[in-house]
């Protein structure tokens, strides 16, 4: 590590604030093209990377019409980046094929092929000459390398973590609405201190920071952040500039320090496991019970008929055959049901935030189980319901909030802790004496030892068992 000027990596701590922001009119236009350069280069990086992988795939085979069509333009791009055929017009048609189909067979199989489009994934010179919108002056680079890197991150989260699993890197879709995000790099000159107040990137005061490009602009939520913490000791990295379905603009800030950001809360040798589930949010091992408060479900009154509204608008306009984006009467009730639904996100995320800040900070030791909730979500009687309830974010609430205040927090495989018993161990229907229990079984007794069990309770004590036996191995 450096230690006068370390890099992101190298820093010890993370953190990241993310703030509204009230852009001008031509602040707006620029993040609107930054986004469209963003999206566009991650796509163009996965274009790419699909015709590469077909050059090596059909390298050996016979290569179909569709193929040579959708990727003449590319390869004409190499030829004459080869500085051969330089006046061939390469925007044929499908009657052309036949008169190159030969040079393109000749250049699929040639390995220059391959590495030339392995090296356009890591430069954008090269989109940027075949696009010259993107050499645009209100668009900086970095938006650009920034979605390459993201490209590649997407391979890498997809060796690492669930290869077979989830798909490669896919084509983003352009929104309607232009909501979106782009990503800008902080880079600070060899005489610049590395801290919040330098760099392309800094704060200028509590309201305001100064952005590549966009230059100044005004910001809210700064100032709490500004007054609990030392910005002369903080390195500001990547900044994401995004646009939601509603129009509101909001700049994110990823933080590094050699400071921790929190301070470790006192060990207190408390811990605790819960049972998640959807009758009520959970039930701890020490018998406490937080009820769901059902956000979706309290407004889908309102919901119901906002939308249905929404869409008689929508088949109005394409009954007139009226495009839906100059559709005003549309637009208007769209964007009613969207603060709906933006108010609702932020109702459950204020509720998950303050339960998982209170469960780390008063216990050394937080046990949950390992749901899929991907797989419960298939279940049509519950899916609705488990959505509404928001159990995989607040999972990783508790997961980086664990983190951040030094505190050990695991998941179990929930297998088997609503059956056993935790007093003796007995597992429902093991034997002839019992049957497995179903969800309408909130209470039971056990065949084995005659004692009762709330069924949430007895399951979060198996779920802290399982978490202590899990910390001793």
């Amino acid at each position: 590590m450096s230690k006068e000027r370390p890099t992101m990596s190298e820093l010890p701590y993370h953190f990241g604030i993310k703030m509204r922001c009230y852009p001008s009119t031509k602040q707006m236009q620029m993040i609107q093209k930054g986004i469209d350069a963003s999206r566009f280069t991650y796509n163009e990086m996965v274009a790419r990377n699909q015709d590469a992988y077909d050059c090596v795939r059909l390298s050996e085979a016979s290569l179909d019409p569709w193929f040579f069509f959708r990727t003449k333009e590319r390869f004409w791009e190499f030829w004459r980046h080869r500085g051969q055929l330089n006046d061939v017009n390469h925007r044929g048609e499908w009657k052309d094929m036949p008169l190159y189909a030969t040079t393109l067979t000749r250049l699929v199989k040639l390995p220059l092929m391959k590495e030339y489009y392995k090296n356009c994934i890591k430069t954008q010179r090269v989109v940027k000459m075949r696009c010259t919108w993107l050499q645009d002056k209100l668009i900086h680079s970095s938006t650009l390398s920034m979605a390459m890197k993201s490209y590649s991150a997407a391979w890498n989260l997809w060796r690492k973590a669930n290869k077979g699993k989830i798909g490669t890197p896919r084509f983003k879709r352009k929104d309607w609405f232009g909501a979106g995000a782009m990503q800008l790099s902080n880079s600070y000159a060899s005489n610049q201190p590395i801290d919040m107040y330098s760099g392309s990137v800094k704060v200028l005061d509590n309201k305001h920071v100064q952005l590549p490009k966009l230059g100044q602009i005004r910001v809210s939520h700064l100032a709490h952040f500004m007054n609990s913490h030392d910005g002369n000791v903080i390195r500001i990295g990547t900044v994401t500039v995004s646009k939601d379905n509603l129009g509101q603009h909001w700049v994110s800030f990823q933080l590094g320090s050699m400071m921790p950001f929190v301070k470790e809360m006192k060990k207190n040798d408390s811990k605790i496991g819960i049972d998640l589930n959807t009758d009520n949010f959970l039930t701890d091992s020490n018998g406490e019970r937080v009820e769901n408060p059902r956000y979706y479900r309290n407004a889908e009154k309102y919901l119901k008929h906002a939308k249905r509204v929404m869409s008689r608008r929508q088949l109005r306009a394409m009954k007139e055959k009226r495009s839906l984006r100059g559709s005003k009467n549309y637009i208007k009730q769209r964007l009613l049901v969207a603060k709906r639904m933006k108010h609702i996100a932020n109702q459950r995320n204020n509720f998950l935030d303050n339960l998982s800040v209170t469960l780390i900070k008063n216990h050394d030791l937080v046990v949950a189980e390992n749901l899929s909730s991907k797989n419960m979500l298939k279940n049509h009687a519950l899916a609705k319901s488990i959505a509404d309830v928001g159990w995989r974010t607040f999972i990783q609430k508790l997961t980086y909030k664990s983190e951040l205040y030094g505190k050990t927090f695991l998941t179990v495989d929930p297998k088997n802790t609503t059956q056993t018993c935790h007093d003796c161990g007995y597992l429902m229907g093991s034997d002839e004496k019992s049957n497995r229990l179903t969800l309408a079984n909130r209470e039971w007794t056990c065949p084995g030892c005659g004692t009762y069990h709330v069924r949430d309770h007895n399951a979060a004590l198996n779920i802290l068992a399982k978490g202590q036996l899990a910390i001793a191995k």
